[in-house]
């Protein structure tokens, strides 16, 4: 025994045997009552918490503590953790709400995804359609389906969600090509006020609406996806569109997009230094706010950024990076753009077997 009284094995073999022997309704009955004093000592270790009341099979006591751990696990990118989590949450969906289901769904969707199991993401991508009733669950759904549609190759399909998603938050795309010049001399003019006058920026303070965030990271994908489905004014059109409402705020990890996808945006229009400024300008805001997947993935287009100006040697230093980071986060469809990046480098600068093994 310990001096807090507590019983500690120090051979697994006679827990083993112990466990065993006990029976199965006892061990339950312990696991609910551990469960129970955790509760009411330990409330922050939701962990432990969500494990021992699924073990008692008191899975609506599980079903709280199983979610909010699935979001900590999320966050760190503890992929497998976070999994094992909702599938906890899954077990006691009897006892969850609408709104609570849908959240499940929408998280192991997202976690799959990351994990490159696209297809156990398509089914529950497909539960979490049924299941959304608001406009802000449908907008997300439709989000989280192009990206889906992105990563498998579809961008045609991955850009007509993203639109999709952003209509639902009363932001309709309009296709005509009259349209579209007007409204990009509209943000470009936005834009030159923003660089040349600063100060303008952050005036609505923090960013705090959550239909308002996802408006940004939509206009982020809308603008990654246009790079593969059209013109390089769609292109420039979208990007300065979410650039600019992104401005509007503090710093966030939506600015720190906006601003990573500034730099090979730039390489449209062969504006080095500009880019270059607004890539470093993403990771300092990422490491501000300790985003390590976000530094990753600044870095990811600061790499691009640089392949495009022939830097090929300070290409392979960022590259290096990236794969580095990205490799811990474990959003594997990010780590194989790295790979690619930093195989080009390697090849122009004939570094062939290197290359090759990327």
């Amino acid at each position: 025994t310990r001096p807090d009284s507590t019983i500690s094995f120090v051979h697994d073999k006679i827990r083993e045997t112990l466990l065993k022997e006990t029976p199965d309704e006892i061990i339950r009955r312990m696991h609910g009552q551990y469960g129970r004093h955790l509760e009411a000592t330990a409330p922050s270790r939701v962990f432990d918490l969500a494990y021992h009341f699924d073990a008692a099979n008191l899975h609506d006591l599980a079903l709280p503590h199983s979610i909010e751990a699935a979001k900590l696990a999320r966050k760190s990118f503890s992929l497998a953790s976070a999994e094992s989590q909702l599938s906890i949450s899954i077990r006691a969906f009897r006892f969850a709400s609408e709104r609570d289901r849908h959240v499940v769904q929408m998280m192991m969707a997202d976690v799959l995804l990351l994990q490159g199991e696209y297809d156990g993401c398509q089914v529950w991508l497909d539960k979490a359609a049924n299941s959304a009733t608001t406009k802000l669950e449908k907008a997300g759904t439709a989000l989280k389906q192009g990206d889906l549609f992105f990563k498998r190759g579809n961008k045609d399909y991955a850009a007509l969600r993203y639109e999709d998603s952003l209509g639902q938050l009363g932001h309709q795309i309009h296709h005509r090509r009259l349209s579209m010049w007007w409204n990009l001399a509209k943000e470009i003019g936005s834009q030159a006020i923003h660089s040349l006058v600063p100060n303008r920026c952050g005036r609505l303070g923090e960013l705090e609406d959550e239909s308002e965030a996802m408006v940004l990271s939509l206009y982020s994908r809308v603008a990654h996806v246009y790079w593969y489905t059209r013109d390089k004014y769609w292109t420039l059109w979208a990007h300065l569109r979410g650039l600019n409402l992104a401005e509007n705020y503090e710093p966030t990890d939506h600015l720190a997009q906006c601003y990573s996808e500034h730099a090979p945006g730039m390489t449209l229009l062969r504006w080095k230094s500009r880019g270059l400024k607004y890539a470093q300008k993403s990771l300092k805001i990422r490491q501000n706010l300790n985003d390590i997947w976000g530094q990753g993935q600044s870095r990811n287009y600061l790499s691009i950024f640089l392949y495009s100006f022939s830097q090929f040697e300070q290409c392979v230093r960022q590259a290096r990076h990236v794969v580095e980071i990205l490799e811990r986060t474990g959003d594997y469809w990010e780590v194989h753009i790295g790979r690619y990046q930093l195989a080009a480098a390697l090849y122009r600068l004939g570094r062939m077997d290197e290359a090759v093994k990327q």
